[in-house]
């Protein structure tokens, strides 16, 4: 059994002036589509996405861009067109955070959406997980005049590389999914591609209290080479619900 994670999708070109798009899934052997999520978008727009679905053998997407007209649950209505598609099996290994681009050209108009998703290998039941909203990151010391800082998550880069200076803040508002214990890091991107680990830590789920409170944790980044080079970095969440649990 794996559990597929959706994420988020993000505009990169979109077909029309704004695009009414919604995706689809479709579990292992069930015939039936289900509609999982569906916003307006235009090129540049980001959205987040708090989905997931354990399967055995394969999950199929779909995305579709909708004409106007109503459509059945798990349907679509004539008109609709689609974006793009792709399928997914169960790998050996946990992926990662994947990013899987759909491009579609339909009556002379283009469009280009790109996905974001990861694959969670489970033991055949479902594991210990949460969701958790990374907020925003405080600089309390810079490790240099400016910091070029990223997060990676389980090893695969999640947000970043942005510009960062002493008492500066980011915000990042990116949801994650923890399944038993994932480890978290901060870098420093170096020019010459020796970047910098400016500290790590370990979430564990189910840690952190009620889903959707406004309760915020943070984790701390500790970086020190010696008295006078070091770096600390805040780092605020909260935990959220997901939105479908099929």
């Amino acid at each position: 059994m794996a559990r597929f994670v959706l994420y988020g999708i993000t505009c990169q070109d979109n077909q029309e002036s704004e695009d009414e798009v919604y995706l689809q899934t479709r579990v292992d052997d069930n015939r039936n589509w289900q509609e999982v999520w569906a916003s307006d978008m235009n090129t540049g727009d980001a959205k987040s996405l708090i989905w997931h679905s354990d399967y055995t053998d394969r999950i199929r997407i779909k995305l579709m861009e909708s004409d106007g007209m109503a459509r059945a649950a798990g349907s679509t209505a004539p008109g609709d067109d689609e974006l793009g598609y792709f399928e997914l099996t169960v790998p050996r290994n946990d992926t990662g955070m994947m990013e899987q681009v759909l491009t579609a050209n339909v009556g002379g108009l283009s469009s280009t959406y790109k996905i974001s998703y990861e694959i969670v290998n489970t033991p055949g039941v479902a594991a210990v997980s949460d969701w958790i909203v990374f907020t925003r990151l405080k600089c309390n010391d810079a490790k240099g005049i400016t910091d070029k800082v990223y997060l990676t998550f389980n090893n695969h880069p999640f947000w970043g590389p942005l510009k960062m200076k002493t008492d500066g803040e980011r915000t990042i508002n990116r949801t994650v999914y923890v399944s038993g214990q994932c480890k978290l890091q901060l870098w420093e991107e170096d020019s010459t591609g020796n970047n910098d680990d400016l500290g790590s830590a370990t979430i564990t789920a189910q840690s952190y209290g009620a889903a959707n409170s406004d309760r915020e944790y943070n984790i701390q980044f500790r970086w020190r080479a010696s008295s006078t080079r070091d770096s600390r970095y805040t780092l605020y969440f909260r935990q959220a619900e997901p939105q479908v649990v099929h």
